[in-house]
């Protein structure tokens, strides 16, 4: 099985999320609290992607 390149994956997961809680967000033409969540996980993950790709170990 191939090693997962958890930047990598950070980094795609991260803008899924952000997409997931703008479109939460769009549909219900409010700030949801699912769509807020969601845009929370999304932000984290892409800080967490962008943090472990410029200090790699």
């Amino acid at each position: 099985m191939p090693d997962l390149h958890v930047p990598t994956l950070f980094a795609l997961l991260g803008p899924a999320f952000l997409l997931l809680g703008a479109g939460r967000c769009l549909a219900a033409r409010a700030w949801h609290p699912q769509g807020r969540t969601w845009l929370i996980v999304g932000t984290v993950f892409s800080a967490v992607a962008l943090w472990l790709h410029l200090h790699p170990a």
